[in-house]
């Protein structure tokens, strides 16, 4: 355990928030109720472009409505977080996750905004597919093997974030919008910064 936290801090970390956060909303009373979830900083659309948007970008991906909501991101949060923290920099890791899963949640607030659709959007699966999205830069811009990675862990994670399911309530826009942030993201990092030492890099 305090190999993994040491080798993979950035993950274990958010990880932690995100358990947190769903306690907090389970004493509030319950992650389940749409009123605690919107006092606690869930996207409701559609809406105006207001200030009170910008501090529900960050804190929707830090909530889930319920148990296994939660468990199914933090899965695919740990597969490909530590994956992709054991290869490159902690702080490059936390970027992506940021700035993917705020990009996401800009771009699903546009899109059921625009549409004129009801919902009350959180999770932290459009930060977790800018995590994969950023592997894909890595592993196609710099034409570098994933050495080390297990194509069914892979495969599993892809499952539980990316691909659409029978659920109407999965956030497609938030997961295409983090996959294309984190893909974004990467790329320019790897041309503009790339990252030099002996550890593998991709």
């Amino acid at each position: 355990m305090n190999d993994t936290i040491r080798r993979t801090p950035v993950t274990c970390l958010l990880i932690a928030a995100n358990l947190v956060l769903f306690l907090l909303c389970e004493l509030q009373g319950g992650s389940g109720s749409y009123t605690v979830m919107q006092r606690m900083g869930a996207i409701v659309t559609p809406a105006p472009f207001a200030p009170d948007l910008y501090w529900r970008l960050l804190a929707s991906m830090f909530l889930h409505f319920g148990f296994t909501h939660l468990l199914s991101n933090m899965v695919s949060l740990y597969v490909l977080g530590s994956f992709l923290e054991e290869r490159i920099s902690h702080i490059r890791v936390l970027l992506v996750f940021l700035f993917g899963g705020i990009g996401g949640n800009l771009i699903s607030w546009w899109w059921y905004t625009r549409l004129g659709s009801p919902s009350v959007s959180a999770g932290a699966s459009g930060a977790v597919s800018a995590l994969l999205g950023a592997i894909a830069a890595l592993t196609l811009l710099e034409k570098k093997e994933m050495r080390g990675i297990s194509l069914p862990r892979l495969a599993f994670a892809v499952i539980l974030v990316v691909l659409p399911r029978s659920d109407a309530s999965i956030d497609l826009a938030a997961h295409a919008g983090g996959l294309l942030c984190g893909f974004l993201l990467m790329a320019l990092l790897s041309l503009l910064l790339p990252e030099s030492g002996s550890s593998p890099r991709y």
